[in-house]
Formats: structure tokens, C-alpha cells, sequence
């Protein structure tokens, strides 16, 4: 199968499933908030948007993401935002996508919000490529080669260059999981 071929699939895929790819930025990785939310749903809708949380970010947060209290500080808050509304009501029909996903649906959580069904990329190449020297996502998207076309710019932790990131890792594993495996996507689908 080429290319296009799978990409052609993969996006069929992707409208059928309701697949979210989301990735959150946060407070600290103890007792997190959220401070910035990414979003890429199958239905088109996106979202890269700041949040004001409840606490100050902790320096080693900001260190990772470039994102300061000064940045936030006239941000909307999450609960009651148009972002939260649309998760509140698409995320339990929706298959959950995230590098990491237990942090992230810990988050999720913390505002009432509630995953059912998730994959999650970093425990697929742990399980695919236990070989990596590590499993971040930076450092997969350049291992595999991975690039974004189209995109001016992709900055890790940054939630939508994250997703962007993410989906390229995702598309990555995928192929090659049906190469190796001799499988067809749906039973790629499966495994994951």
C-alpha cells in the first residue's frame, strides 16, 4: 500500500472514530493545572489557548514551556470557556489521543472531565521501539525522521506543536507496524 493510500485510510479513520489528539501544558507535574490546551478533534475543530489557573506556575514548568504567570495573568479560566464546553461534549464519544495520556487525563480529570477511550503514543513505541534511547515525543518525531508540512513553525511544549508532533509519530508507528507485521490497518487499529 502507498502512501497517499494510507493517509487516504487514516483520515476515513479519523472522521469515523472521533479521534481528539490533545495535549495540555500545566502548573506543575504535581497537583497540575492547566495552563495551556491544544486540541485537533476529527470533526475540524482546533484549539491552542491559554488559561489562567487557580495557582502560579511553578519555575520548572515555565523552564519546559516558556509560559509565566505574566502570560496568563489576563487569560480566561478553563471551566466555562468555549474549549471546555466542546470537550464536556464530545469527550466521552471520542477516542483520546496523547503522548503521555495518563498525565493529561489526570488533568482532564481535575476539571470533571472524563476519557473513556484512549490511546496513547508513548506506551505504543515503548511497546513497538523498545530500543529508543528514550520515549519523549521530541525525541521520536526526530528519530523517525518525522516532519510537518505545511507548518511554519513547531515548537515542543507548546500544546498544538505537540499534536502536530504527535500525529506525525502516530502516522510513523502506524506504517510501520503494518509493514513489520505483515497487518492490515484495521488490525493495526486493533492493536492499538
Amino acid at each position: 500500500m502507498n502512501i497517499p493510500e494510507v493517509d487516504y485510510l487514516l483520515t476515513l479513520i479519523n472522521i469515523i472514530m472521533n479521534l481528539l489528539f490533545l495535549d495540555t501544558e500545566t502548573t506543575s507535574i504535581h497537583e497540575p493545572h492547566l495552563v495551556q490546551l491544544g486540541y485537533i478533534h476529527s470533526d475540524g475543530s482546533k484549539c491552542s489557548k491559554l488559561f489562567k489557573p487557580p495557582v502560579s506556575i511553578e519555575e520548572g514548568a515555565s523552564k519546559v514551556t516558556g509560559i509565566y504567570d505574566k502570560d496568563v495573568e489576563d487569560a480566561p479560566a478553563f471551566i466555562g470557556s468555549d474549549e471546555y464546553n466542546f470537550l464536556n461534549n464530545t469527550i466521552k464519544d471520542s477516542i483520546f489521543i496523547a503522548h503521555n495520556a495518563k498525565f493529561d487525563i489526570g488533568v482532564l480529570k481535575r476539571y470533571d472531565l472524563i476519557v473513556q477511550d484512549y490511546i496513547c503514543t508513548m506506551k505504543i513505541a515503548r511497546y513497538l521501539f523498545p530500543m529508543e534511547k528514550d520515549h519523549k515525543l521530541t525525541s521520536l518525531f526526530q528519530s523517525f525522521g518525522c516532519s510537518i508540512p505545511d507548518s511554519d513553525e513547531v515548537k515542543a511544549h507548546d500544546a498544538l506543536g505537540d499534536i502536530l508532533m504527535m500525529r506525525e509519530v502516530l502516522r510513523y508507528m502506524t506504517m510501520e507496524y503494518m509493514n513489520t507485521s505483515n497487518v492490515s490497518l484495521q488490525e493495526t487499529i486493533t492493536f492499538f
